[in-house]
């Protein structure tokens, strides 16, 4: 025989499991996928849900961002509440709607009051966090990528060759770097204006980014990139290079022919500084064969 916990200490459990609850999401790691997920998680816990789901505005729509339990359960009983039985709460912070939290179960009348009210008193706890740890997620993006290309930027390549060429020596494995810049980049400013030098670069950076999914490709400076090409060789570095390029061919700017672009690959250097300035000579090579003894010298790492 199983006996029903009496009401008041019912009462009483559950409260200290909502504030224990609290403390524990007030003193979470910021991360923006971790506090969803330790907030499904303890929205399923304390309301004996077959599923819990986090979903977030995205422009027109919301997105599934966390899911905990069973989460096929809960759109068959969103299209037929007979179902089971649905808790949704809205997330608002400072009047902004961050999310919505809801929990199911496949049998009907499974939840009471106490679920909702229990859920509504995490709602702003949750929707807090959930905004705090988005606006760190949104500056820790943006301290390294860049705002026009969204690319990494020279900080995050500064880091990320350090760690690919570590790994690559550890492991015994080839990694190749390719340094490029436009060729006559500041006449495409002068004579077509910034706008259109604005749309060069972001059409570099898709033709990068479309080149292989394994590379990593950052904006160095002004009309300097750089891609990383772990598992490479400097000469099978060339067709993943040459690909970008054929790639920039199909891309058009109004009053531009064609984007130029000048490349220098290199491999095989045991230190960061000493592949970027391999790299570097290679692209200053192939600028002076292109411009003659007036091609410009590069910046070299940061110290």
């Amino acid at each position: 025989m199983i006996l029903d916990m009496p009401p008041r200490q019912a009462t009483e459990d559950r409260l200290l499991r909502i504030i224990h609850t609290q403390n524990e999401i007030a003193t979470s790691d910021l991360r923006l996928g971790a506090a969803m997920q330790l907030a499904v998680d303890r929205a399923l816990e304390l309301t004996d849900a077959r599923a819990a789901v986090i979903e977030a505005p995205d422009q027109s729509e919301f997105v599934v961002e966390a899911t905990a339990g069973d989460a096929d359960v809960i759109q068959p009983i969103r299209l037929d509440p007979g179902n089971g039985s649905l808790i949704r709460v809205p997330l608002f912070h400072r009047r902004d709607r961050v999310g919505v939290l809801t929990v199911c179960h496949d049998e009907p009348d499974h939840f009471h009051a106490g679920d909702a009210q229990t859920l509504e008193l995490l709602s702003d706890l949750i929707a807090a966090h959930i905004s705090h740890a988005a606006l760190l997620a949104e500056e820790a993006h943006d301290s390294r990528h860049d705002a026009l290309t969204d690319l990494p930027n020279r900080r995050a390549y500064e880091e990320r060759l350090r760690h690919e060429l570590a790994r690559a020596l550890r492991y015994g494995h080839p990694l190749a770097l390719c340094l490029l810049d436009l060729d006559g980049f500041k006449g495409v400013n002068d004579r077509l204006g910034h706008p259109a030098g604005d749309e060069v670069l972001r059409a570099v950076a898709d033709a990068i980014r479309a080149t292989r999914a394994g590379d990593e490709g950052f904006r160095i400076g002004g009309d300097e990139f750089a891609i990383l090409l772990p598992e490479t060789t400097a000469r099978g570095a060339v067709a993943g290079v040459q690909r970008m390029i054929d790639e920039l061919g199909q891309t058009s700017v109004d009053g531009l022919e064609r984007i130029g672009v000048s490349y220098g690959i290199a491999s095989g250097e045991r230190d960061p500084d000493a592949l970027h300035a391999a790299a570097d000579r290679e692209l200053l090579a192939a600028k002076t064969a292109l411009y003659g003894q007036s091609a410009p010298r590069r910046a070299p790492l940061a110290a």
